[in-house]
């Protein structure tokens, strides 16, 4: 049986990011390969529901959480979107529980997955349509064990995976006489957890559904970049918060969701009774405590549902009404929709966001308009036909949407390559990174088996390649010759994240074996960029101060490498990453302390220097004259460490920080050897 662990040490991510399928897909992403790219992010402060400030409007999705000002860049929507989703489990629906261990077997046509926590077992079984051919397949994932109103000839192409939500938490449609039961197998499993609403079960489910799906890929020929989910009325808020919920979701179709799905609370409560709102709706599907906090308060509420929808940004998405049906609340959805649009237009990515709202048909049956819509959202982000118009907002609907967002409509985001400016917002001191080009033979060693090669668009116009003829799908072993080896010296504990940049064209030539240090070697593949280099998250691990060494051995012939970086900073890389600062030099495997050493320039310990001093170390291979200086950001000498003849070998000097201001500084050795720099922190 094969077994997805989600225990601390080796984290296998071996395929993190990023299908692109527009003009600007070099800086966004069209879909992600992990649950939640900004999941290492700080919660935001969540005061209690009284303390909350009131907002009339819907509040800005561009806006900090804490209020101290808003994104201007997409690299910070990463950690934007973690906000949201935390405050929306916080308030509204409940936290996506953690789990122990995950398995997965596909047999006789059916998706076995089973989900242990504190030795409790939870299954979900799924039988799939599988279209003939090769593939890969698409994967739709249906709610309620089908695709909603939209007949499955649209997804004919795709695997059809269905969704049984009755594994997860059973159905009541009983609005003030609700069923919920600790026999529902998700309480079952999370008997803590019984005060949560089901759509947080139902998406954690439909995530559970993923990760059987990610372990099983190769015996379905499954393409994963490429997953879809859809439903309609109660399963048509289940498909928008499993879209909402998960980036490994490329495509989300949400038909008729009605109050708690598309629909701004704040507007509903204008509107009143007449339609689904806080007051009225089925409170299995939400905390309880979300109705005792916000009924009649809905300006209290931290974010709305355009967050929510905003959420999928910069996934596709299509929402369709019904005004038929007054319960529906199409005005408050049309409101909705209008503000959510602001996050797909601000990225410059108009094409991936959609809604029709008309009438004229039954619930949960499709209009002409709307199957045309679909059907060409469908062919464009499953199918990859970017022919396809999907720039699709027609509504029979139409409410004054400007005046719940007159403060904040029309912001714009820089699209930069986010390696070129943008700093996250996140505190990245303390941390650190070694940027290495593959190509750079003083620290790979590069045999047979691999070719050096040039182009332009690698960093430092040259890369590495598997050689013609060079596959093993058998595991690489600690025999194996020709290795590609990166060696790097951590100064602390910390756990480290392993990316590299990489050019796969297809299937058979996207897979390397990656280890670090002595541990086995795992597959890294589907890494496929369709020409065009990427980073991809490959392995994490937690490690201990010292030296170092992640390898690479062949698996599939033509499959490049870049760069690599190896940093304890979980954010992506993107474009060309930065400079190589890993200095190069011959490994030699001597010890460290030893008079055979390279010339180097190492990070100063601790960094950064929260006390009154902080060591710098360096190294000679020969008797050589230094200087080390410190500088702060625009130039000026603050220190002189060093000046003298130092031996060879390694050395460490102490900076006396107790006088500097807490800050960024630079030092710098020189030597007639070699002259390098290195940037430090002072904190007090």
């Amino acid at each position: 049986m094969l077994a997805k662990k989600f225990a601390l040490g080796l984290s296998l991510l071996c395929v993190a990011a990023i299908e692109t399928q527009t003009a600007m897909a070099a800086t966004v992403p069209f879909v992600y390969s992990v649950e939640n790219t900004g999941a290492d992010y700080p919660d935001p402060k969540m005061p209690d529901a009284g303390q909350l400030p009131t907002e009339s409007q819907l509040p800005n999705p561009f806006e900090w959480s804490d209020g101290s000002g808003k994104i201007t860049d997409f690299c910070e929507w990463s950690q934007r979107r973690n906000e949201i989703k935390r405050e929306i489990e916080h308030y509204e629906i409940g936290e996506k529980p953690k789990f122990d261990d995950l398995t997965a077997t596909y047999s006789g046509g059916t998706l076995t997955v089973k989900v242990t926590y504190q030795n409790r077992t939870l299954t979900l079984t799924s039988k799939l349509s599988i279209p003939s051919g090769s593939g890969p397949h698409p994967v739709v994932i249906g709610m309620d064990g089908n695709t909603g109103s939209l007949g499955s000839n649209y997804f004919s192409k795709c695997i059809q995976v269905p969704f049984t939500h009755s594994q997860i938490a059973g159905y009541s449609s009983g609005f003030g006489n609700e069923s919920k039961t600790q026999n529902d197998p998700f309480f079952k499993l999370y008997p803590g957890d019984f005060s949560k609403g089901d759509y947080c079960a139902w998406s954690w489910g439909i995530s559970r559904l993923i990760d059987g799906l990610e372990i099983v890929k190769d015996q379905i020929n499954a393409d994963l970049k490429h997953i879809a989910v859809t439903g309609c009325s109660y399963a048509g808020k289940m498909a928008l918060y499993a879209g909402a919920f998960d980036e490994r979701i490329a495509l989300t179709i949400a038909q008729e969701s009605g109050g708690g799905g598309i629909n701004s609370w704040r507007v509903s409560e204008k509107i009143g009774s007449s339609v689904e709102g806080i007051s009225n709706t089925n409170y299995d599907w939400f905390m309880p405590s979300f109705k005792n906090n916000f009924n009649g308060k809905t300006g209290k509420i931290p974010y709305d549902h355009h967050e929510l929808i905003a959420m999928i940004a910069p996934r596709a998405f299509l929402a369709f009404g019904n005004p038929d049906y007054t319960w529906l609340g199409d005005e408050s959805g049309y409101v909705s929709l209008q503000a959510a649009q602001q996050v797909w237009e601000a990225m410059g990515i108009p094409e991936r966001f959609g809604y029709v709202i008309e009438g004229g048909h039954s619930h949960c049956q499709a209009s002409s308009n709307q199957n045309q819509a679909a059907d060409k959202f469908i062919k464009r982000f499953l199918y990859g036909d970017e022919s396809q118009n999907t720039t699709i907002r027609t509504s029979t609907v139409r409410a004054d949407a400007d005046s719940w967002m007159s403060k904040w409509k029309g912001q714009k985001l820089t699209i930069s390559d986010c390696g070129g400016g943008a700093e996250p917002r996140n505190d990245t001191i303390g941390t650190e990174s070694y940027w290495m080009e593959a190509e750079a033979v003083e620290y790979v060693k590069i045999g047979s088996n691999f070719s050096t090669k040039s182009d332009d668009k690698a960093s430092g116009g040259e890369y590495v390649e598997i050689a013609e003829g060079m596959n093993s799908t058998d595991v690489a072993s600690d025999a194996a010759a020709d290795q590609l080896m990166f060696h790097f010296t951590a100064t602390k504990d910390t756990m480290f994240y392993i990316y590299g940049r990489l050019n796969c064209q297809s299937y058979p030539n996207d897979s390397y074996w990656v280890r670090i240090d002595d541990d086995d070697f795992v597959k890294c593949s589907g890494m496929i960029t369709q020409g065009e280099w990427q980073w991809f998250e490959l392995l994490s691990k937690e490690l201990e101060a010292g030296e170092h060494t992640v390898t690479f051995a062949y698996r599939e012939e033509g499959a490049k490498l870049d760069k690599l970086c190896i940093t304890s900073l979980k954010s992506m890389p993107l474009g060309s990453g930065e400079p190589a600062n890993a200095e190069p030099y011959e490994w030699t495997g001597v010890d460290a302390l030893s008079a055979n050493v390279p010339n180097r320039l190492e990070q100063n310990v601790p960094n950064p220097a929260a006390g009154n001093s902080t060591e710098i170390p360096f190294s000679l291979s020969k008797e050589s004259e230094v200087t080390i200086t410190v500088t702060d950001i625009v130039g000026t000498t603050v220190a002189v460490v060093a000046k003298g003849r130092y031996e060879a070998g390694r050395h460490s000097v102490t900076l006396n920080t107790s006088n500097l201001p807490s800050g960024v500084y630079i030092y710098t050795l020189q030597s007639p050897a070699f002259t390098a720099s290195k940037k430090l922190h002072v904190m007090h």
